[in-house]
């Protein structure tokens, strides 16, 4: 006689929740002073007319970030060679920093990364809060939104140096 086990398998939504916690360490590079500096400036000075410098920016930086974690894994000596590049570490120093690093993190599971993850989110989720708190107070014009997110221009004075600004601020993490 035979009997059938029935595994539950998991929902689509909690396999998707899984891959939430790392994307949301990702983008706290994105919250750096350097690119809300730029961001502020850019839109105080131009108003909607660099928003797609916004948005090629974001498809940059989408690619490279994809191209980079190709080469991290098919190089595996990611972290030594930047360091080494970077600051001039030898590449033993490197790669001891960097297993360093490794150890600590998988250090940091015992308490729950989980935990570290929803900080952190938690810290985003007010930077996004207050955001957009502002944009409601603000109340932007959708269609000069759209406009400025669809429709290159640079005829402004300064334009050009605030989308270098922007670009090299939102591809840089």
């Amino acid at each position: 006689m035979s009997t059938l086990v029935q595994i539950q398998e998991t929902p689509r939504w909690k396999k998707l929740l899984g891959h939430v916690g790392p994307g949301i360490l990702v983008s706290v590079g994105y919250l750096d002073p350097g690119n809300l500096e730029s961001d502020l400036q850019a839109g105080a000075d131009h108003k909607y007319e660099l928003l797609w410098i916004v948005l090629l920016g974001l498809t940059f930086a989408f690619i490279i970030q994809c191209c980079s974690a190709r080469l991290g894994v098919a190089t595996v000596l990611g972290t030594a060679f930047a360091l080494n590049i970077l600051f001039r570490i030898p590449m033993w120093s490197g790669v001891l920093l960097a297993g360093l690093n490794t150890l600590l993190l998988h250090g940091m599971q015992r308490y729950g990364i989980r935990k570290l993850e929803g900080a952190i989110g938690m810290l985003v989720m007010v930077v996004g809060g207050c955001f957009f708190a502002v944009m409601i107070k603000a109340s932007p014009s959708a269609k000069e939104m759209v406009t400025g997110m669809f429709v290159p221009k640079l005829n402004a004075k300064g334009a050009t140096i605030d989308a270098i600004a922007l670009l090299g601020a939102l591809i840089m993490p």
